[in-house]
């Protein structure tokens, strides 16, 4: 006859080295929650940026120099009577159209300084462009539910020998109602 002690002590063994590995398994759920957040929120790249920044700096130019109707100068009469300029105390509009002004006039300075600053912002932070970032994300997400799938098989695997497991409140439904063929499948 076997030792029974010998047998306990096996099965006891078995049982702490799977509840070590659906631990490790958490352990990694939470760095790959973690990396999709760190994608998600990972700052767009400086020159991304500053063309996306230009290109607004020229529209506000445009519409400053649009409302101060240049073209009323042509009219018969006009020459002489100036523009249309933003009276004092001035509305969020005139507010608008002098800073457009003062940009049209600076706009390589200010896209200098505000460079300076998304450059200091960025400084060794991993930036990302849209397209990588939805690539990074589609790939950090599929891990994610991979890893998911095999906790919920681990789970379930130590709760058919016995060993009552709780499931984390933010466990994955897809994988917490995913049937056991399918997590043979899935989770290997």
């Amino acid at each position: 006859m076997k030792n029974p002690f010998k047998m306990f002590s096996a099965a006891r063994s078995a049982t702490a080295e799977a509840l070590d590995v659906l631990d490790q398994v958490r352990e990694g759920l939470a760095a790959k929650r973690a990396e999709i957040a760190r994608i998600d929120t990972a700052p767009a790249p400086v020159a991304e940026v500053m063309k996306g920044l230009g290109e607004w700096a020229d529209r506000v130019a445009t519409d400053a120099i649009d409302a101060l109707r240049v073209e009323r100068l042509l009219a018969p009469g006009r020459a002489g009577q100036g523009l249309d300029l933003p009276n004092v105390p001035a509305t969020n509009r005139d507010a608008s159209v002098v800073f457009g002004l003062l940009l049209a006039a600076n706009r390589q300075a200010f896209l200098d300084l505000i460079q300076g600053q998304v450059e200091d912002l960025t400084f060794g932070v991993e930036t990302m462009d849209e397209p990588s970032r939805a690539k990074a994300l589609a790939r950090a997400q599929g891990e994610l539910a991979e890893a998911e799938l095999l906790e919920e098989r681990l789970v379930r695997d130590l709760e058919a020998v016995g060993v009552q497991v709780s499931r984390r409140p933010d466990a994955s439904p897809a994988a917490v109602l995913a049937s056991d063929r399918t997590l043979a499948k899935l989770a290997g």
